[in-house]
């Protein structure tokens, strides 16, 4: 009996000394791995990221690096972004989406023109062997809609792009072979990166509140760019489009979004995460209920920023954000922490800034006006903005684009007011802007000046925006 114990014993530490070895095998195999990874792909800054993604798209460079760090934040458990682009038709809102989406693997994006109110509930999923239950699973998948869905489809987006529950389930009635109605259980699991792209600029706010709002650049620069890539592209030229594909650059970061995805990566943790909140409060000023959703949004993008250095980020088990991370996504952050701050698209942002703001001050230097206006007794009047307008743009505002998607964002967000002068024709409307002077206090360190970097809105691009008025309409 005492042998065979010894000899039980000593087949244990025998066991033990094996599962050690290959422990400690695995743990040298997965550190060769990472140093393989590191040489294969070196670290990347957002500096050079944009230098890649601008072999496939011309300048845009918060759009396209804000939009591809969500495309990548698919490859997270519970950290993906939401993203919503509202600009004009033919400003680059579905081109930027379509070239960035060229990125990922085929199996992991699902891409829609149009979806009906139930098709999410209606994919092909798998049946629960106990419950008899339709489980379609949308972890770690991209969704990109190039026309935004209609309001019961939205409806079913909401508790998935806010994170509130692993699983949504619902009941559909379908009808059984017999005939007779019959109630089939769905439950969608996990969360997706979700993408839309939308002409229109009027937003439901339980739909900003969830997503991270982003319109195309104009500039000169870029307009013609884009009619050097159209031209390009329609010459018949298959080198041109070819050399696009087999890009060096590109292939590389194909092959490096795979390698993220084979990593199966579920956290990333920042550290110091009270000096991040402190730096966050001070680039805002003063605390809205809005900016808990901004800074959520922030951190995502620093760990999607993170897990594109997967192999460089390695600490033991965890992977680990570095400063350097943090800077660099602050710094992209604060080129559209306006629009966010305000909760409006870049593009309507852009306009108030361009035209209502400088109409109104240039009324008010006027000593005519300059009493009445302080004292808000009138405004900015219908006429006095269109003379303002046409004068810079030499194109007319197209009033009834302005009455149905832009005015009524604008009040929401209370950066006007519209009423009836004091004196005057009472019957027009006056516009009254409630921010004269661009505030210090978003974007940027409370008490230093912030420098105007939006470039002027190209006439060409207004164009596209107003197009020609055609008859009036009353305000």
């Amino acid at each position: 009996m005492e042998k065979q114990n010894n000899l039980k014993e000593e087949a244990l530490k025998i066991m033990e000394n094996i599962d050690k070895t290959l422990e400690e095998h695995e743990v040298e195999q997965k550190q060769l791995d990472v140093t393989h990874y590191k040489k294969r792909f070196p670290e990347l800054t957002l500096s050079k990221l944009y230098d890649i993604l601008s072999i496939i798209i011309k300048e845009d460079w918060e759009n396209k690096l804000i939009t591809f760090l969500a495309m990548i934040s698919t490859y997270t458990y519970d950290s993906q972004l939401n993203i919503s682009f509202n600009a004009p038709s033919s400003s680059g809102k579905t081109f930027i989406t379509k070239q960035l989406a060229k990125l990922i693997p085929r199996e992991d994006k699902i891409e829609l023109n149009s979806a009906s109110p139930t098709a999410l509930r209606y994919r092909e999923g798998v049946i629960d062997e106990d419950t008899g239950a339709t489980i379609i699973d949308l972890s770690r998948k991209l969704l990109i809609f190039y026309e935004v869905p209609g309001p019961e489809m939205q409806k079913t987006l909401r508790a998935i792009m806010s994170h509130d529950s692993w699983e949504n389930t619902s009941l559909t009635t379908n009808k059984h072979k017999k005939g007779a109605n019959k109630a089939q259980e769905v439950i969608i699991t996990g969360y997706p990166t979700t993408i839309f792209c939308s002409a229109g600029l009027r937003l439901d706010e339980q739909e900003t509140s969830r997503v991270i709002l982003l319109s195309p650049e104009v500039t000169e620069e870029k307009l013609k760019a884009s009619i050097r890539f159209t031209a390009l592209r329609n010459s018949g030229d298959k080198e041109f489009l070819k050399g696009l594909e087999d890009n060096p650059e590109i292939k590389k970061l194909k092959r490096r979004i795979i390698a993220i995805k084979e990593e199966g990566v579920d956290d990333v943790y920042i550290p110091n995460i009270e000096a991040v909140e402190k730096r966050f409060l001070k680039m805002i000023g003063k605390a809205k209920p809005r900016h808990n959703r901004d800074l959520d949004h922030l951190l995502k993008l620093v760990k999607a920023f993170t897990i594109l250095n997967v192999w460089h980020r390695m600490d033991g088990d965890k992977i680990v954000t570095s400063k350097s991370d943090i800077d660099q996504v602050f710094e992209l952050w604060q080129k559209i922490a306006d629009s966010q701050n305000q909760n409006l698209p870049p593009v309507l942002l852009q306009f108030y800034k361009h035209f209502i703001v400088p109409a109104c001050e240039e009324k008010m230097a006027n000593p005519l006006y300059a009493e009445d206006m302080k004292d808000g007794k009138v405004g900015l009047s219908r006429d006095e903005l269109s003379v303002y307008y046409r004068q810079r743009e030499e194109i007319p505002l197209n009033w009834g684009y302005y009455y149905r998607e832009m005015q009524p964002q604008l009040k929401s967000s209370d950066l006007i007011q519209v009423r009836a002068p004091e004196f005057g024709d009472k019957r027009s409307p006056h516009i009254f802007p409630q921010q004269l002077s661009k505030p210090n206090n978003v974007g940027t360190t409370p008490g230093t000046e912030q420098k105007e970097t939006e470039e002027p809105i190209s006439t060409e691009f207004i164009n596209s925006l107003f197009g020609i008025k055609e008859k009036g309409e009353p305000m």
